[in-house]
């Protein structure tokens, strides 16, 4: 089972208080052996995945995790995948792996994917979410002639789209192997195996070119803005001189006098 918790999470914080062993760790993840067959992992862009874990223990590292973490997501977000035992070559599907034999590296593989596909589908409902504002503002713009976006409102939609970008930029190394897996070919064929069968590039790709359209629209909004701001400008500057001149003109010919 792996979840979505939030958007970052302390994980040398919850190491610290989980009681756990851990059995390796990187800057950006935990791994916690739990019993025979058994492990968690917690991950610093606000995941965590279960192997094999009690009801009860998933309960309490979930709340643990939760005591770590920053900016909890209101809802979180799930989802399952199945290992099967059996012999002969590796088979992957969407939500199951068949493999002749489990061990903690293996487990460890398939859970940062599991991490990874969960975290997506919380950043494509960010983005889904971003672009549905965009697209009310365009619809705005094309019946009304203007938007309902002032200038400050536009520039911290900006600003929050941007840091879901490096957000994303900095946590989710979608392409790049666990070092575990660079030097063990089986390891690697499950890590590409597991990916591919949850489409992960995909949505990766699906996520950022969602993002990619609200910053094209959002600058586009921004230009919009400031050519406004120009008019009025060259407007305000137009009456100063109109005024000038008036007065000029009054002071020559005693008009105002």
């Amino acid at each position: 089972m792996a979840f979505s918790i939030a958007e970052s999470t302390d994980i040398g914080a919850f190491a610290r208080s989980c009681g756990g062993k851990v059995e390796a760790s990187t800057p950006r993840e935990i791994f916690l052996f739990m019993g025979k067959n058994s492990w968690a992992s917690v991950y610093n862009y606000g995941a965590i995945v279960f192997c094999n874990v009690s009801a009860h223990e998933t309960e309490k590292l979930l709340e643990l995790m939760r005591v770590h973490s920053e900016n909890i997501h209101h809802q979180s977000l799930s989802e399952d995948h199945t290992i099967e035992i059996r012999g002969g070559k590796p088979k992957f599907a969407p939500s199951r792996l068949t493999i002749k034999s489990l061990n903690a590296r293996i487990a460890r593989v398939v859970m940062q994917n599991l991490a990874y596909s969960v975290t997506l589908d919380h950043y494509r409902r960010v983005s889904a979410n971003l672009l549905g504002q965009t697209n009310e503002q365009i619809r705005d713009l094309e019946s009304r002639g203007k938007m309902k976006l002032g200038a400050r409102k536009l520039n911290k939609f900006i600003g929050r789209v941007l840091n879901i970008k490096n957000r994303i930029a900095e946590h989710l190394y979608l392409f790049g192997h666990l070092d575990i897996t660079w030097e063990d070919d089986e390891l690697t064929a499950i890590h590409r195996g597991t990916a591919d069968s949850l489409e992960i590039k995909t949505r990766f790709d699906e996520v950022n070119n969602s993002l990619r359209i609200v910053e094209e629209n959002l600058h586009m909004f921004n230009e919009f803005h400031m050519h406004g701001q120009s008019y009025r400008i060259e407007v305000i500057i137009t009456l100063l001189i109109v005024i000038e001149v008036l007065d000029l003109i009054g002071d020559k010919f005693k008009i105002f006098h």
